[in-house]
C-alpha cells in the first residue's frame, strides 16, 4: 500500500502562501510518504463552478488558486528526494501535445524518474473555449495525446499522425522517462 499527500488547497494552512507548501512536502517524503499528489484546472467558468458545487459537492471555491500543477510539481522535485510526483488527473487534452510531453519528460528528467502523472479530459468546457480546443472532440484527442507523448517519450526522431496534429522526425529532448515509459 502507498500513502499520498495531495498538496491542493494546503496553501491555505499557511494563509494562502505557497512556498511553505514545498517544506511541507519536503518533511513528507523524509517521513516517508510515497507520493504527493496536486489537481489540475486552467481556470473556471462561474456558472459551471456553480453548478458543479451544487451537483458534486465540488470542494473549492471560485476564488481558490490553482496552480499550474507541472511548474509546482517541478519546485516539489527540487526539495524531494524519494517521493512520487503525481497529477491526480491533468487535463491534457487542453494543452498541445508537444508542450505536453515535454513538460512531463522535463518533470521526471529533474525529479530523477519519479513523475506518475494521471491524465484526463476534465468536465469543464470553458476550458477549451479558453484555449480554443474541442471540447466534443476530447475523447479522441485524448487517445491521440496518449500516443503522441509515447511517441516523444520513447523515440528520436518521433513521428506522429493524429486527427488534429501531426508531427515528423521531432526531436525533443529529453526523449523518455529515465525509469522507463509508464
Amino acid at each position: 500500500m502507498q500513502v499520498g499527500l495531495n498538496i491542493l488547497g494546503a496553501e491555505n494552512l499557511y494563509g494562502g502562501a505557497i512556498r511553505p507548501v514545498l517544506e511541507l512536502a519536503a518533511r513528507a517524503d523524509r517521513a516517508g510518504i510515497d507520493v504527493i499528489t496536486t489537481g489540475d484546472h486552467l481556470g473556471f467558468n462561474a456558472t459551471a463552478h456553480a453548478e458543479r458545487r451544487r451537483t458534486h459537492n465540488f470542494p473549492f471555491p471560485l476564488e481558490h488558486d490553482w496552480y499550474e500543477p507541472l511548474s509546482l510539481l517541478s519546485s516539489v522535485a527540487a526539495v524531494t528526494e524519494r517521493v512520487l510526483l503525481n497529477v491526480s488527473v491533468l487535463i491534457a487534452t487542453v494543452r498541445p501535445p508537444v508542450l505536453l510531453a515535454k513538460q512531463i519528460a522535463t518533470l521526471d528528467a529533474i525529479s530523477g524518474g519519479r513523475a506518475a502523472i494521471g491524465m484526463g479530459v476534465g468536465w469543464q468546457e470553458a476550458e477549451y473555449t479558453a484555449t480554443n480546443m474541442p471540447f466534443d472532440a476530447r475523447f479522441g484527442r485524448m487517445e491521440d495525446t496518449v500516443r503522441a507523448c509515447r511517441e516523444l517519450w520513447t523515440k528520436a526522431p518521433a513521428t506522429f499522425q493524429g486527427r488534429e496534429f501531426a508531427f515528423e522526425e521531432f526531436h525533443s529532448l529529453p526523449s523518455r522517462f529515465r525509469s522507463g515509459c509508464r
